[in-house]
């Protein structure tokens, strides 16, 4: 089992130990990586759990890495500790040894420790805690192949972390009122705290004696304690933590702040960090708008499928008198290579690779979570805590990922807030990356518009449902990393893999839906929905026929219809201002079937439902506003 905190290189040493691994199925909250690779003894499997960064565990991704340890019975734990940040790592370090598990230290980012002036004693931490140390610099692949040679090492710790009378105590009546079970110490520390993972494993191994004798000892100990247990053990690990630092830690010169570590606080720091956080944005607009939006989609989906595949196949087809409904199937209006492949794989493919690219630097580099804190003070006014910041900046990645990264969040009533915040106005990466190609296509009004009306009514939303919603937030905790420029290659490489697995998701259910709107435009359902929705979308909206098409398509993936409106746009169907509209309504009209259905799973079918029913309306209404003034705009300032 690979486990550590995030942001210590778990991932890249994980696909550097392995020689074969197993599709990862999404990268949601929750998800274990599985590789093998072969030894000298056979084969050697491993598990990578998320990271976890608290010690008595909240979100869905340390419960995870919790549950395997204890349920899962590794034969031994490789613990990832960052170099740079040694007494944060010793900390879950020490938690994690205590229930017994065999585990080898791995000490990775020592090359990033050194530009420091660190340099941490490996040799002097391993006698001290009586396990192996192993150094690496995992993005280099330094150590990797010692590190291999010597997982067969694994150790429990010797050493032992000094307790308070009463914990001792207490420790030692449980092992009366369990006789015979040989609990691990981290189990009835754990449990102490009053841990939901490991009282659930408590109940399964106990008899309802046992447990009902323990309940009533951890009861009585509380009692007996000045503080909650779960903060007083916090201290007594971070304690030993820090002791155990300052004992290998050596500062190799002079310790002046490199400039690295300056700019990290000058991040969190609101008069240089906001200009600092608006050059990050403007460089990855550039990045993504101009890079993938605009070069990149020109040569994909302009050259190699508008001026070769496609024309190439039609001649083809009809040289050969191939039947008109199989021409008008794969190359037509919504033909599987003109529509389906051309969308996603010249339109959506390279905007979302530069997106995946420039989102990875700024979550590898630290910079994330410093904008997370700059941003605190902000999302408080909207009814949220500095913890719902990562999930709202998630769901530029994806919205289904982000509902699901919603569990790290305490109270119910935030996760139904970031939930109904990130249905209605932010766009998914595949979403935003079609949005950038189209901005093209607008005045120069338009996209500042889109994205100031979508960050208004998020404003005001969140303001009003945060006076409905009873309750208030609760404070921001979060480590900060050291701010670090990650290496070229894996970034590259994780973009890469990130686009891998989107376009094999998401590839076959365009196909899928292309074909679907292809039959039924053949047996003339997309023209019975145009009448229906005429009196809707024409009427009150102002768009034309061609909306519900895009909008069908919506409803199943967000991306694909906006690929189509940008399909529509090209042919001059639309509008500026309807344009505009149709941006704005996929934006936050209905979300796609995925994030419904994980709505449903996380919160419930009358939440989901409500959430639903209260989007779509407040969509049309909004709708109808715009265009209305919207047109008059127009008309005023063209007259």
């Amino acid at each position: 089992m690979l486990a550590g905190q995030d942001n210590v290189g778990r991932s890249t040493l994980f696909e550097r130990l392995c020689d074969r691994q197993e599709p990862e199925r999404s990268g949601h909250p929750g998800a274990i990586r599985k590789g093998t690779w072969q030894d000298y003894l056979g084969e050697v499997v491993l598990l990578c759990p998320p990271g976890a960064n608290t010690i008595f565990m909240e979100n869905e991704d340390e419960v995870t890495t919790k549950r395997l340890l204890l349920d899962g019975s590794p034969t031994g734990l490789l613990f990832v500790a960052d170099a740079r940040n040694l007494k944060r790592s010793l900390t879950l370090l020490l938690h994690y040894a205590d229930f017994g598990v065999p585990l080898l230290i791995v000490l990775n980012m020592v090359d990033e420790a050194l530009v420091r002036n660190l340099r941490v004693d490996a040799d002097r931490l391993a006698r001290l805690l009586g396990v192996p140390v192993v150094s690496t610099v995992a993005v280099e692949g330094g150590g990797v192949n010692n590190l291999r040679s010597r997982t067969g090492e694994v150790a429990r710790l010797t050493a032992q972390l000094p307790l308070p009378g009463a914990v001792r105590r207490y420790l030692e009546e449980a092992e009366k009122v369990t006789p015979g079970r040989r609990l691990a110490r981290g189990l009835l520390l754990s449990a102490l705290a009053e841990d939901d993972v490991v009282r659930h494993h408590l109940d399964r191994r106990l008899s309802p004696d046992e447990s009902e004798a323990l309940r009533q000892l951890i009861t009585a100990t509380k009692n007996s304690l000045l503080k909650a247990p779960d903060l007083l053990l916090l201290e007594v690990y971070q304690s030993a933590a820090e002791h155990l630092t300052e004992s290998v830690l050596e500062t190799t010169s002079s310790p002046s702040l490199p400039l690295i570590d300056r700019v990290g606080m000058w991040a969190r720091n609101p008069i240089t960090g906001i200009p600092i956080a608006l050059a990050v944005l403007s460089l990855m607009f550039l990045v993504v708008g101009k890079l993938g939006a605009e070069f990149l989609v020109e040569q994909l989906e302009g050259r190699l499928f508008g001026e070769l595949l496609v024309p190439a196949t039609r001649t083809f087809l009809e040289g050969h008198t191939a039947p008109p409904l199989l021409v008008r199937a794969l190359v037509g209006e919504f033909g599987l290579l003109s529509t389906g492949l051309a969308l996603s794989l010249g339109l959506v493919m390279p905007v979302l690779l530069t997106f995946y690219a420039a989102f990875g630097l700024l979550e590898n580099s630290g910079y994330m979570v410093r904008l997370a804190v700059l941003l605190h003070r902000t999302f408080r006014r909207i009814g949220l805590s500095g913890k719902a910041v990562l999930p709202v900046i998630l769901g530029f990645s994806c919205i289904t990922m982000a509902v699901l990264s919603t569990r790290i969040l305490n109270h119910r009533r935030e996760r139904i807030l970031a939930t109904l915040l990130l249905v209605l106005g932010i766009p998914c990466a595949p979403l935003l990356s079609v949005m950038l190609v189209l901005l093209g296509d607008l005045p120069v009004w338009g996209g500042p518009f889109i994205f100031g009306f979508v960050l208004l009514q998020v404003g005001l939303v969140g303001h009003f449902a945060n006076r409905l919603l009873p309750g208030r937030p609760t404070p921001l905790l979060l480590e900060i990393p050291p701010l670090r420029l990650p290496k070229l290659f894996p970034l590259l490489h994780n973009a890469l893999r990130r686009t891998w697995f989107f376009l094999h998701e998401a590839l076959p259910v365009f196909l899928l839906a292309t074909f679907l709107l292809f039959v039924l435009d053949e047996a003339g359902g997309i023209a019975l929905l145009e009448r229906l929705a005429a009196p809707v979308l024409s009427g009150l909206i102002g768009l034309p026929p061609e909306s519900v098409n895009v909008f069908l398509l919506s409803t199943i993936r967000r991306e694909a219809g906006v690929a189509l409106l940008a399909d529509y746009v090209h042919r001059g169907a639309f509008t500026p201002v309807q344009i505009v509209i149709n941006l704005l309504l996929v934006t936050f009209l209905i979300p796609c079937v995925n994030t419904i259905l994980v709505i449903v799973k996380e919160l419930g079918t009358k939440a989901a439902l409500a959430i639903c029913a209260f989007v779509v309306t407040y969509a049309l209404l909004l709708g109808s506003l715009l265009n209305l003034v919207l047109n008059r705009v127009v008309e005023f300032f063209s007259s």
